[in-house]
């Protein structure tokens, strides 16, 4: 899989329900830090400010051992 390049493009990668918890967390960011830059970094979403990033945010899933 390609690494993706934008936040939309991170979050349409994503299943329905996962997605729309990370557009809820996304929505709270930018209404907490209305001038931060959307970036991806380690291929995940980040949100920069100039004195560096301030939040990351993704979703994951866990393999079992078992």
């Amino acid at each position: 899989m390609a690494p993706v390049k934008t936040v939309d493009d991170y979050l349409a990668s994503k299943p329905p329900p996962v997605r729309a918890v990370l557009r809820q967390v996304r929505a709270a960011v930018r209404k907490a830090a209305p001038g931060a830059q959307e970036i991806i970094s380690y291929r995940m979403p980040a949100v920069r400010v100039p004195d560096g990033v301030i939040v990351y945010f993704a979703a994951f899933t866990t393999r079992s051992t078992r």
